[in-house]
C-alpha cells in the first residue's frame, strides 16, 4: 500500500488579497483600448494609471513618466506592479531601449545592438536586480489592440478546467553543434526531468532526422501549428530561429540535400480556431522577438512572436529575444521562466516572468549545474562572453510580448489524498461533491507504450515513411486507461492485476463540480518506484 499527500495548488483568493498596480503606457491613437484595457483589469482588482506617449517621447523620457507614477505609490512590499506597453515601436509609437551587442559571435550582418524593454522595469536604471514586471503588446491601430484584449477575455474568462492546464509541448530543432549537440540533448532531458513535475504531460517533437519524435517533412510545419494550436500550458520552442521563423529540418535522399521549414510565421494564417484554451510560448532561439524589424525602405514589419500575438488563435503571449540568443543564455531562461510557471501559476505572467529574470541573475544548485557543463564548453571554443555577461544580456534580450497582467490558466486543485489498496487506487478531491475520474498508467518520459514497435534510421532510408509510422508511435505512453465516478470527493478505481515492465506512472485526473455547481478539477500522480506505486 502506498499513500501520497498532495500540496494545493496556490487559490486565486492568494493573488485578491495582494493590492496591485499598473502602468499602462500607451500611443495617442491607442487611448480608446488602453481605457477598454484599464476598466477590464480594474474590475480584477488592479489599480491602474494611464500615460499617454507624446508623439517625440524617447524611452528615457517615457521612462521617467512611468517611474513618477510607481514612485508615488505607498510602499507596500506585498504590491504586484507592472507596467504594459501598448503599442508599436517607430514613428508616433512607444519607444524601446537600445544596447551594444557585446559577443561578436551574435552579430548578425552589422547588428551592432538589440532592443530591450528591459530597462522599463528598472526603478534605478543602475540597479538591475530591483525590477517590476514590464511586456509589450506590440500593435499599431485600435482594432489590433482590441483582437489582443479580445483574446485575453476568452482566455481568462471561457477556457474550461481539464488536464490541459498541466501539459507542455515541447518543439525542438536540430542543434548543428557537433559534438556538443550529444550534451545538449542530455542536459534538454535532465531538464526535463528536474523542473517539470510528472503531474505534467508533455509532448516532444524533434526535427531531427535520425529521432524517432521527427514527423514526416511533408507534414512538419503543420504538426509545429498542431502543437502551437493544441490546448497547453506552454508551447517551448527550442533551436534555432530567425526573425520571422524558425529552423528547417535537414536530410538527404540519395545524396542530394533536402530540408522543410519547421514554423515560419506565414504559416500561422492556418492556425484552427480554438476555444481559448491557448499556450504561452517561449521560444528558446534567436531574434523570433525581433519587433523592432523593419525592411531595407525602414517600414516596420512582424517579427513571428508578433504575428502570435496578434492572430487571434495564436499563443496568448510570448516570450523571445529581440537579437540572435546564445545556447547557454536560452537554456538559462528556459528554466528559470519554466520553474516560476510551475511553481507560481496563481500569480500574473509578467510577475512569473519578472521573477525568472531576477533568478537569471544569482546562482543556486542548478545553476551550477549548467555552468559546470557551460564553462568548459566556453574554454574549448573560445567564449567572448564570460557566463555573467551572457546572464545579463539575456536578462535584456528577452522580452514579454502580451499582458504582464495575464491571469495565467493555472493548473487546477489538489487531491488530499492518493493511495493504491488491495488493488484499486483510492483517492480524495476537496471540495469536489461529484465528477469522473480518469486514470492511466504510463511509461516514463522518453519511453514509448510501444517502443518495440519503433523503426530504427538506417543510412539512406525512406525519411518520410518511417518518420509517419515512428512519431505517432514515440509519443505514446499510456498502457492502460480506466475511469471511474467521484461522490463527495471520494473515489475508487480497480486497477490491472498486472503492470508491464515498463510502467512507471500513474497519472489521476478528476473533473467535477463543487457544493455551488462550479466547475473544478485536480491531478496526482503516483510513481513505480521497485514495484510499488509510492
Amino acid at each position: 500500500m502506498a499513500c501520497i499527500a498532495v500540496a494545493a495548488t496556490p487559490s486565486r483568493a492568494v493573488l485578491a488579497d495582494r493590492p496591485r498596480f499598473a502602468v499602462i503606457a500607451h500611443t495617442a491613437d491607442l487611448l480608446e483600448p488602453a481605457k477598454a484595457w484599464r476598466d477590464y483589469r480594474r474590475s480584477q482588482g488592479w489599480e491602474i494609471a494611464l500615460v499617454a506617449a507624446p508623439r517625440d517621447a524617447t524611452a528615457e523620457s517615457l521612462h521617467t513618466a512611468i517611474h513618477a507614477l510607481v514612485a508615488a505609490r505607498p510602499v507596500d512590499e506585498n504590491e504586484l506592479t507592472a507596467v504594459l506597453l501598448l503599442g508599436d515601436v517607430g514613428t508616433d509609437a512607444i519607444p524601446t531601449f537600445y544596447f551594444d551587442q557585446p559577443d561578436p559571435v551574435l552579430l548578425p550582418g552589422g547588428e551592432a545592438q538589440f532592443a530591450s524593454d528591459h530597462p522599463y522595469a528598472l526603478p534605478d536604471p543602475k540597479d538591475e536586480r530591483r525590477m517590476i514586471a514590464v511586456g509589450r503588446v506590440a500593435v499599431a491601430t485600435p482594432d489590433e489592440a482590441m483582437r489582443v484584449l479580445a483574446k485575453i477575455r476568452r482566455y481568462e474568462q471561457e477556457a474550461p478546467a481539464g488536464p490541459w492546464r498541466r501539459r507542455i509541448n515541447y518543439v525542438a530543432g536540430e542543434g548543428r553543434f557537433g559534438d556538443f549537440d550529444a550534451l545538449l540533448e542530455s542536459l534538454f532531458r535532465a531538464f526535463l526531468d528536474t523542473f517539470v513535475p510528472d503531474t505534467f504531460d508533455i509532448t516532444l517533437t524533434y526535427a531531427k532526422a535520425d529521432s524517432p519524435w521527427c514527423p514526416p517533412p511533408s507534414q512538419l510545419e503543420e504538426t509545429a501549428l498542431a502543437r502551437l494550436s493544441e490546448a497547453a500550458l506552454l508551447f517551448n520552442y527550442v533551436g534555432h530561429g530567425h526573425a520571422q521563423g524558425v529552423d528547417t529540418l535537414r536530410w538527404s535522399i540519395d545524396g542530394a540535400a533536402r530540408k522543410t521549414a519547421i514554423l515560419r510565421g506565414a504559416a500561422l494564417e492556418r492556425l484552427p480556431a480554438c476555444d481559448g484554451r491557448i499556450p504561452l510560448a517561449l521560444m528558446s532561439c534567436c531574434s523570433t522577438g525581433w519587433f523592432d524589424l523593419a525592411d531595407h525602405q525602414g517600414r516596420r514589419r512582424d517579427c513571428i512572436a508578433e504575428t502570435m500575438l496578434k492572430h487571434s488563435d495564436g499563443p496568448i503571449a510570448v516570450i523571445a529575444g529581440t537579437r540572435p540568443t546564445h545556447p547557454y543564455g536560452n537554456a538559462l531562461m528556459q528554466k528559470e521562466f519554466t520553474r516560476e510557471l510551475i511553481a507560481h501559476p496563481e500569480l500574473p505572467l509578467g510577475e512569473i516572468d519578472r521573477r525568472a529574470r531576477r533568478a537569471m541573475l544569482r546562482t543556486d544548485r542548478s545553476d551550477r549545474r549548467l555552468d559546470s557543463i557551460a564553462r568548459p564548453i566556453a574554454a574549448l571554443t573560445r567564449w567572448h562572453s564570460s557566463l555573467e555577461e551572457l546572464q545579463l544580456m539575456h536578462v535584456r534580450m528577452y522580452v514579454l510580448l502580451g499582458d504582464p497582467m495575464l491571469r495565467v490558466a493555472a493548473p487546477g486543485a489538489a487531491m488530499s489524498s492518493l493511495r493504491v489498496d488491495g488493488g484499486a487506487l483510492e483517492g480524495h478531491v476537496d471540495h469536489m461533491q461529484s465528477g469522473t475520474v480518469t486514470v492511466t498508467i504510463e511509461t516514463a518520459r522518453g519511453d514509448s507504450a510501444r517502443a518495440a514497435e519503433l523503426q530504427a534510421a538506417v543510412a539512406g532510408d525512406d525519411l518520410e515513411a518511417r518518420a509517419a509510422h515512428n512519431y505517432p508511435i514515440a509519443n505514446a505512453r499510456v498502457l492502460w486507461h480506466g475511469t471511474g465516478d467521484v461522490r463527495d470527493g471520494a473515489f475508487r478505481v480497480r486497477l490491472p492485476t498486472s503492470f508491464a515492465d515498463n510502467a512507471r506512472i500513474l497519472r489521476v485526473h478528476a473533473t467535477g463540480t463543487d457544493a455551488t455547481q462550479r466547475s473544478m478539477d485536480a491531478t496526482a500522480v503516483l510513481r513505480r518506484v521497485q514495484g510499488n506505486w509510492k
